[in-house]
């Protein structure tokens, strides 16, 4: 019932770079047919969107929904609003990931980052992104982004690319 999940701050009290850099609010990893529902993401991000400062390296892994080598999920009427990071980042040996009938708004990174197998973004609203409005670069060559379907999604402003799809020597394809 739009449960909200808020940052209050940025992370840096956790004071281990690596740590501050990779707080998300949800990491879906190795799991296997999770749904989330109606839940709401707060990032701590005062700049979010497309301002200047909007990004930050140190920050650009808080991401509010990560999956990584996950299998079979789904993202239903969910919200995020002023992450440093991405707002959905399908990560490595991820498949059959569903997002639809949702709201992205004012970000730090990217706001879709695709890679995996079996992809899906649908019915969703995004906006006010500060890099890449969609990215499919698989980072390393053994990564792919296969079988994405992006359809029927409203998509505003961003800052920088609308579609970004440069890989590491890794497949992209379908």
């Amino acid at each position: 019932h739009h449960a909200t999940f808020r940052a209050f701050t940025d992370g840096s009290e956790l004071g281990e770079p690596s740590l501050v850099r990779t707080r998300s609010m949800w990491d879906l990893i190795a799991g296997t047919n999770i749904t989330l529902r109606n839940t709401v993401v707060v990032g701590a991000n005062p700049y979010a969107g497309r301002h200047e400062l909007a990004y930050r390296a140190i920050y650009e892994a808080q991401h509010a929904y990560l999956f990584q080598n996950t299998h079979g999920a789904l993202l239903d009427h969910v919200e995020a609003y002023d992450v440093y990071g991405d707002f959905v980042y399908t990560g490595t040996n991820s498949s059959d990931i569903t997002v639809r009938n949702s709201t992205f708004s004012r970000n730090g990174r990217q706001g879709w980052t695709i890679n995996g197998t079996n992809i899906l973004f649908e019915n969703n609203t995004i906006s006010e992104t500060r890099r890449a409005t969609i990215d499919m670069e698989p980072a390393l060559p053994h990564w792919v982004a296969r079988n994405v379907t992006i359809r029927n999604n409203t998509i505003g402003k961003g800052r920088l690319y609308f579609f970004a799809s440069v890989g590491a020597g890794a497949t992209i394809d379908n």
